[in-house]
């Protein structure tokens, strides 16, 4: 038995600006990747490392947890082009390497995505330093997107965008950013109703949750409102999650979610005793338990 660390994202697509594009067909995508021969599927991080799909299946409905729909999936990864002597823990004796230079010893990152519609889905993510990153898994997706809309004659008539679902200490993360710049609240449509606005008559074609966007003023901050937000989010049910940008002084940007439910870290798993890996089963298991 053995922990990994998990981490957590969500992939919107968007048409323009901030509006939900619905109209990429998942499933379909999906039977392309699987039908892609290894090389097709093989994609490189850089000169020395490479990722390839291992394989993503979707899970049982009941198996969701209330989701529109999961998958499960893997991607392995390898660095090559070392053929370094291979040393000995149990005598500090060493030996040649037998491996080519083209080849590498296998990562794998486990992965699900839990979809809440169509336009975005969450990603449980198996955390392995030696494995890709989730920013890696991205543009990887990214890829294999437009080579499906390639393949079937279409341009992309949308744009991704993934942020972090924060599972650390949140003061400490925002004190690490020098501006917050932007925030977004997800407000469920059930506050049209209220005597705020009085509308509850007149929400059932609007979507299930509205969104408020703040901006900072040029160069400044807001993240006293940010800070306050986050003080009521917690006992206030209408606020599903909050969506930050935040900048440092030399611009860099950090984008990431915040959801009332702050998920655990860590799962434990079985590991094979020969290889040392995990097994695919037990983290399947885990994983699920997480949606």
């Amino acid at each position: 038995m053995g922990t990994r660390k998990i981490t957590y994202h969500i992939f919107k697509f968007y048409e323009h600006q901030d509006i939900a594009y619905e109209n990429f067909d998942f499933d379909s995508f999906v039977e392309f990747i699987n039908n892609l021969d290894d090389e097709d599927k093989k994609y490189n991080i850089n000169t020395a490392k490479f990722c390839s799909i291992e394989f993503i299946s979707q899970l049982e409905q009941k198996d969701c947890n209330g989701r529109l729909k999961c998958f499960f999936g893997c991607i392995k990864s390898a660095p090559f082009g070392v053929n370094k002597p291979l040393l000995d823990y149990s005598n500090n004796t060493e030996r040649d390497n037998p491996k080519n230079l083209t080849e590498g010893e296998k990562e794998q990152n486990y992965f699900i995505l839990a979809f809440n519609n169509n336009s975005e889905f969450e990603i449980i993510f198996q955390k392995s330093g030696l494995g890709i990153s989730i920013n890696q898994f991205k543009n990887y997706i990214d890829e294999l997107m437009t080579k499906y809309l390639s393949s079937i004659n279409l341009q992309k008539e949308f744009r991704t965008e993934m942020g972090d679902i924060i599972i650390e200490n949140l003061n400490e993360i925002i004190d690490r950013i020098d501006r917050i710049v932007e925030c977004k609240l997800y407000i469920d449509k059930q506050v049209l109703g209220s005597d705020f606005l009085g509308l509850s008559n007149r929400t059932l074609s609007v979507k299930k949750e509205l969104t408020i966007s703040a901006k900072a003023e040029y160069n400044q901050s807001i993240v006293q409102f940010l800070r306050d937000i986050l003080q009521n989010i917690t006992h206030n049910n209408t606020i599903s999650r909050v969506w930050v940008r935040g900048k440092d002084n030399n611009n860099n940007e950090a984008k990431f979610f915040i959801e009332k439910i702050m998920k655990g870290n860590t799962i434990s798993v079985d590991i094979n005793p020969t290889t040392g890996a995990v097994v695919r089963e037990s983290i399947k298991q885990a994983m699920i338990n997480l949606i």
